[in-house]
């Protein structure tokens, strides 16, 4: 089994977010270690431009 095979079988799941700074940051950090699936569970601020502007490392 190869790394990416093994990676496709971990998602990391967020609970409730609250800050679109923090769900941008996650999807940041799973991007470095080769991650693909985050799971939002119930987001309360789901504000799509502030996500990919800590995502992408914009300021």
């Amino acid at each position: 089994m190869n790394t990416k095979t093994i990676l496709s079988n971990i998602g990391i799941i967020l609970v409730e977010p609250q800050i679109p700074e923090n769900i941008g940051s996650a999807a940041r950090a799973m991007a470095n270690m080769g991650l693909e699936r985050l799971i939002l569970v119930r987001p309360k601020n789901c504000d799509l431009s502030r996500i990919l502007k800590t995502a992408t490392g914009s300021s």
